[in-house]
């Protein structure tokens, strides 16, 4: 079965979840470049524990921002390139400068809540494109089968 065929795989279809996984990707990359401000600023008693932590977590959150833009190219998408919005929900220097431990990972929760949020938005429908299986690659960008 090819993306032309008459499947699920309509042109409408992979758009649509494009969009989703697209907000998913603008969440995610919004809590890797918070959780790497933080990493960097954390002061006080809670330093050391609060500044191996956000490194485990932006790692990870940066791991899972290349999966997700990959599934968007393998969906026949462009993964966004609005990285420029990234001074829109980075916390300003002030923020930063004033902000407790308990603070950073208190706001970082919020984020966390707002990013599971986008995700649920789009479950159900892409479902099926989280593990796609790749058969080949045309102009570099895995294709559904």
């Amino acid at each position: 079965m090819t993306r032309n065929s008459t499947s699920v795989w309509t042109t409408k279809y992979l758009t649509k979840i494009s969009a989703q996984l697209s907000d998913i990707l603008a969440a995610t990359y919004r809590l890797t470049i918070k959780s790497h401000l933080y990493h960097w600023n954390v002061v006080g008693p809670l330093f050391k524990p609060l500044h191996e932590l956000t490194e485990e977590h932006y790692n990870a959150l940066f791991a899972a921002t290349d999966i997700i833009a990959e599934r968007i190219r393998a969906l026949g998408h462009l993964a966004p390139v609005r990285l420029g919005d990234a001074a829109a929900f980075a916390p300003k220097v002030s923020e930063v400068k004033n902000t407790s431990a308990i603070d950073m990972i208190e706001d970082l929760i919020a984020d966390h809540s707002d990013a599971v949020k986008t995700m649920r938005k789009g479950r159900g429908n892409g479902r099926r494109c989280w593990r796609p299986r790749y058969r080949g690659y045309a102009d570099g960008a895995p294709r559904l089968p």
